[in-house]
Protein backbone atom coordinates (compact mmCIF):
# COMPACT_ATOMS: atom_id res chain seq x y z
CA UNK A 1 0.00 0.00 0.00
CA UNK A 2 2.82 2.51 1.10
CA UNK A 3 4.17 2.03 -2.64
CA UNK A 4 1.30 2.91 -4.08
CA UNK A 5 1.21 6.33 -2.42
CA UNK A 6 2.76 9.08 -3.57
CA UNK A 7 5.42 10.27 -1.97
CA UNK A 8 7.54 8.71 0.11
CA UNK A 9 5.06 7.85 3.13
CA UNK A 10 5.94 5.88 6.18
CA UNK A 11 3.15 3.97 8.59
CA UNK A 12 3.79 4.23 11.99
CA UNK A 13 2.29 1.29 14.72
CA UNK A 14 2.09 1.65 18.20
CA UNK A 15 2.15 -0.04 20.92
CA UNK A 16 1.45 0.89 24.41
CA UNK A 17 2.66 -1.68 27.04
CA UNK A 18 4.03 -1.71 30.35
CA UNK A 19 6.97 -0.60 29.85
CA UNK A 20 6.47 2.03 27.63
CA UNK A 21 5.13 2.66 23.81
CA UNK A 22 7.10 0.23 20.97
CA UNK A 23 6.95 1.37 17.56
CA UNK A 24 6.81 -0.48 14.47
CA UNK A 25 7.62 1.78 11.51
CA UNK A 26 6.92 0.47 7.89
CA UNK A 27 8.59 2.16 4.90
CA UNK A 28 8.09 1.40 1.46
CA UNK A 29 11.61 -0.76 1.43
CA UNK A 30 11.14 -2.22 5.14
CA UNK A 31 10.23 -1.75 8.14
CA UNK A 32 12.23 -0.88 11.63
CA UNK A 33 11.25 -2.29 15.68
CA UNK A 34 12.32 0.11 18.24
CA UNK A 35 11.58 -0.85 21.84
CA UNK A 36 10.38 1.97 24.19
CA UNK A 37 13.40 5.13 24.35
CA UNK A 38 12.20 5.15 28.25
CA UNK A 39 10.77 2.63 30.76
CA UNK A 40 7.41 4.39 31.39
CA UNK A 41 4.55 3.07 33.21
CA UNK A 42 1.24 3.31 31.63
CA UNK A 43 -0.32 5.37 34.41
CA UNK A 44 2.39 7.77 34.38
CA UNK A 45 1.65 7.93 30.03
CA UNK A 46 -1.97 8.45 30.30
CA UNK A 47 -1.20 11.39 33.24
CA UNK A 48 0.94 13.28 30.53
CA UNK A 49 -1.68 12.75 27.93
CA UNK A 50 -4.37 14.05 30.04
CA UNK A 51 -2.18 16.93 30.67
CA UNK A 52 -1.58 17.66 27.00
CA UNK A 53 -5.09 17.74 26.59
CA UNK A 54 -5.15 20.12 29.49
CA UNK A 55 -2.38 22.16 27.90
CA UNK A 56 -4.30 22.52 24.21
CA UNK A 57 -7.24 23.56 26.31
CA UNK A 58 -5.99 26.33 28.26
CA UNK A 59 -4.37 29.38 27.05
CA UNK A 60 -2.52 30.05 29.69
CA UNK A 61 -0.76 26.94 30.03
CA UNK A 62 2.07 26.43 27.25
CA UNK A 63 1.49 23.26 25.95
CA UNK A 64 5.27 22.74 24.51
CA UNK A 65 7.22 21.39 27.32
CA UNK A 66 4.72 18.41 27.94
CA UNK A 67 3.95 18.33 24.04
CA UNK A 68 8.37 17.74 23.93
CA UNK A 69 8.06 15.15 26.56
CA UNK A 70 5.23 13.27 24.39
CA UNK A 71 7.58 13.81 21.00
CA UNK A 72 10.49 11.98 22.95
CA UNK A 73 8.86 8.89 23.18
CA UNK A 74 6.41 8.66 20.56
CA UNK A 75 8.64 10.25 17.55
CA UNK A 76 12.26 10.50 18.76
CA UNK A 77 13.16 6.65 18.49
CA UNK A 78 12.26 6.81 14.98
CA UNK A 79 13.53 10.08 14.00
CA UNK A 80 16.54 9.06 12.10
CA UNK A 81 15.23 6.47 10.40
CA UNK A 82 12.42 8.74 8.97
CA UNK A 83 15.03 11.10 8.14
CA UNK A 84 17.09 8.04 6.36
CA UNK A 85 14.10 7.03 4.41
CA UNK A 86 13.56 10.22 3.37
CA UNK A 87 9.56 9.49 4.40
CA UNK A 88 7.90 12.98 4.15
CA UNK A 89 4.45 12.24 5.28
CA UNK A 90 3.07 10.20 8.62
CA UNK A 91 0.60 7.67 8.78
CA UNK A 92 -0.79 6.76 12.42
CA UNK A 93 -1.91 3.82 14.07
CA UNK A 94 -2.48 4.89 17.63
CA UNK A 95 -2.86 2.78 20.08
CA UNK A 96 -4.73 2.83 23.83
CA UNK A 97 -4.90 6.48 25.55
CA UNK A 98 -2.32 7.47 22.00
CA UNK A 99 -5.44 7.77 20.56
CA UNK A 100 -6.05 11.06 22.14
CA UNK A 101 -3.20 12.57 21.37
CA UNK A 102 -3.52 15.08 18.81
CA UNK A 103 0.12 14.38 17.64
CA UNK A 104 0.21 17.66 15.00
CA UNK A 105 0.65 19.21 18.41
CA UNK A 106 3.96 17.40 19.21
CA UNK A 107 6.81 19.71 19.50
CA UNK A 108 10.29 18.66 18.79
CA UNK A 109 12.15 20.76 21.47
CA UNK A 110 15.32 20.77 19.51
CA UNK A 111 14.51 21.78 16.02
CA UNK A 112 11.98 24.34 17.65
CA UNK A 113 8.79 22.97 15.32
CA UNK A 114 5.51 21.37 15.72
CA UNK A 115 5.49 17.82 14.03
CA UNK A 116 2.93 19.03 11.48
CA UNK A 117 5.70 21.71 10.89
CA UNK A 118 8.39 18.65 10.30
CA UNK A 119 5.44 16.11 8.66
CA UNK A 120 1.72 16.09 7.26
CA UNK A 121 0.52 13.54 9.50
CA UNK A 122 -2.80 10.91 9.64
CA UNK A 123 -4.30 8.32 11.10
CA UNK A 124 -5.28 4.98 9.88
CA UNK A 125 -7.14 1.71 11.30
CA UNK A 126 -6.77 -1.81 10.19
CA UNK A 127 -9.57 -1.05 7.98
CA UNK A 128 -8.47 1.81 6.40
CA UNK A 129 -5.67 -0.76 4.99
CA UNK A 130 -7.93 -3.08 4.01
CA UNK A 131 -10.08 -0.40 2.00
CA UNK A 132 -6.26 0.92 0.24
CA UNK A 133 -5.31 -2.51 -0.40
CA UNK A 134 -8.49 -3.47 -2.00
CA UNK A 135 -9.82 -0.04 -3.17
CA UNK A 136 -6.76 2.13 -4.51
CA UNK A 137 -5.00 1.68 -7.50
CA UNK A 138 -1.17 2.20 -7.71
CA UNK A 139 -1.05 6.30 -8.26
CA UNK A 140 -4.65 7.22 -7.39
CA UNK A 141 -5.84 9.25 -5.19
CA UNK A 142 -9.37 9.01 -3.33
CA UNK A 143 -10.58 11.69 -1.04
CA UNK A 144 -13.59 12.69 0.81
CA UNK A 145 -14.32 16.56 1.08
CA UNK A 146 -14.69 17.64 4.15
CA UNK A 147 -15.94 21.56 4.84
CA UNK A 148 -18.79 23.48 6.27
CA UNK A 149 -20.55 25.36 3.18
CA UNK A 150 -23.74 25.38 5.31
CA UNK A 151 -24.86 26.79 8.65
CA UNK A 152 -25.32 24.23 11.05
CA UNK A 153 -26.74 23.80 14.58
CA UNK A 154 -24.75 21.66 17.35
CA UNK A 155 -26.87 20.94 20.22
CA UNK A 156 -27.35 25.20 21.48
CA UNK A 157 -24.57 26.32 19.31
CA UNK A 158 -25.28 27.83 16.08
CA UNK A 159 -22.14 27.92 13.45
CA UNK A 160 -22.18 30.22 10.45
CA UNK A 161 -21.70 28.75 6.84
CA UNK A 162 -18.00 29.63 5.55
CA UNK A 163 -18.60 30.76 2.20
CA UNK A 164 -15.44 30.09 0.96
CA UNK A 165 -15.80 26.21 1.41
CA UNK A 166 -16.91 25.56 -1.91
CA UNK A 167 -14.43 27.02 -3.98
CA UNK A 168 -11.48 25.81 -1.94
CA UNK A 169 -12.95 22.06 -1.97
CA UNK A 170 -13.02 22.72 -5.81
CA UNK A 171 -9.52 24.12 -6.16
CA UNK A 172 -8.29 21.07 -3.70
CA UNK A 173 -9.71 18.52 -6.02
CA UNK A 174 -8.56 19.98 -9.08
CA UNK A 175 -4.93 19.84 -7.67
CA UNK A 176 -5.11 16.25 -7.02
CA UNK A 177 -6.92 15.31 -10.08
CA UNK A 178 -10.40 14.84 -8.61
CA UNK A 179 -13.84 16.45 -10.14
Amino acid sequence: VLKALPGHPAAIYTFVTQDGIHLLLNLPNGSVYREPAKNLPVADLNEKILAFRQALQDPLIDPRPIGAELYELIVRPIEKDLEDGKVDSLMWSLDSRLRYVPLWALYDAKAGKFLIEKYPSSLFTPRTVERQVRDVHPGAWQGVEFGVSLGRTVGSLQFGALPGVPNELKAVSGQVGGE
